[in-house]
């Protein structure tokens, strides 16, 4: 056996015949390479007076092992590796309930200075999972669960490819935090998304709506079409910060982000006026609430069968751009950091002007 420098602060090992075949080896220490020597030593030493350390059984097992790996053409070394990974995702040392990771997920938001707005967000629609695998632990959520849960829980692909997201962004935390080895999400298909033109709400629709909800569910709709705040800027809305008579109002995204001034426009503040109140405008942008909207806007105009994404937002959007027809104006008010002319092409020609005219003529009692 022969111990000597090799290339760059390396050792070179040389441990002769060991079980019939020449085994050398290079490593970064010196200690390392000693070791390895005396483990080959010692096994050619109980070999030659027939010391077995494994059993018949172990060794048919290996070679049937080493088997596989030669056939895909792996060396004998990936062995070792994939046991240990095998080990890491189908038997942990610590197995953890899904349920119990989710809890951690939270808190580590929390301690991440996300916004409340978005940690409850992203806890409503992994619950919504949870719910069909409350029995599994961590590592045994597998990819075929994922995408079946995806394709039995959402109808259309824009709300696979969000649900998609927010499953990849937690297992991607339970990685870095070995609850398991592999992300099963990223295993799964990505979901392209025709975006197209944005779907938006009529004139009628918009009345019906206003005229037929009340309270809370009024103001909520009111802000949301007349100011084009994104939900998670309605949901932490205070009435403190709708200043009526100076005609702004102050959309807040959370902690990490830009707050910006909106403008509120004249038939804004009439809906708001009577409304006026204190603390929250409305406690949440919830499924129900969306539920009595469309009820609202059914009563006398064309119903909503579907909630589509941003519907209020884009509807705000169009009848601005249609009704200023400033790109960059509308990007402004929208708190939009894209290129205007993206936005331009986005929301252009959704309405004519006879529309945009009457949309921002929507008044009480008219």
């Amino acid at each position: 056996m022969k111990l000597r420098p090799y290339g760059n602060n390396q050792w070179r090992a040389d441990a002769g015949i060991v079980l019939g075949k020449r085994l050398q080896k290079v490593f970064d220490r010196k200690k390392d390479a000693e070791v390895w020597l005396k483990v080959q030593d010692q096994t050619r030493r109980d070999n030659r007076i027939g010391i077995r350390h494994i059993t018949q059984s172990q060794e048919q097992i290996a070679l049937l092992a080493f088997g596989h790996l030669k056939k895909h053409g792996a060396p004998e070394e990936a062995l070792l590796d994939a046991v240990k990974r095998f080990c890491t995702s189908v038997l942990p040392a610590n197995p953890t309930s899904l349920g119990n990771a989710l809890i951690a997920f939270s808190s580590d938001l929390g301690y991440g200075n996300r916004s409340p707005v978005y940690i409850t967000q992203i806890g409503r629609q992994l619950h919504r999972f949870w719910r069909s695998f409350q029995d599994r632990n961590m590592h045994e959520v597998t990819s075929e669960d994922v995408q079946k849960w995806l394709e039995t829980n959402c109808e259309t692909a824009a709300n696979r490819a969000n649900r998609r997201r927010e499953l990849r962004v937690f297992f991607s935390w339970a990685v870095k935090k070995k609850l398991i080895s592999e992300n099963p999400v990223d295993q799964t298909p990505t979901i392209a998304v025709d975006r197209g033109k944005p779907e938006i709400l009529t004139v009628d629709q918009v009345k019906s709506a206003l005229v037929n909800l009340k309270g809370e569910d009024r103001a909520l709709f009111a802000i949301m079409v007349f100011a084009g705040l994104r939900p998670s800027e309605a949901e932490v809305i205070h009435w403190e910060d709708i200043h009526l008579d100076r005609g702004f109002l102050e959309a807040k995204r959370g902690v990490r982000a830009d707050n910006r001034n909106v403008r509120l426009s004249d038939n804004l503040i009439a809906w708001l006026n009577p409304l006026r109140g204190n603390g929250l405008l409305f406690p949440a942008h919830t499924r129900r609430w969306r539920d009595r909207v469309q009820r609202a806007i059914a009563i006398n105009a064309e119903p909503l069968t579907e909630w589509p994404q941003d519907v209020l937002r884009h509807s705000y959007g169009s009848y601005h751009l249609e009704k200023h027809q400033d790109a960059a104006k509308t990007a402004h008010e929208m708190g939009h950091r894209g290129n205007t002319q993206m936005l331009f092409r986005h929301y252009r020609d959704r309405v004519d002007p006879e529309a945009a005219d009457a949309f921002w003529k929507i008044f009480p009692g008219k």
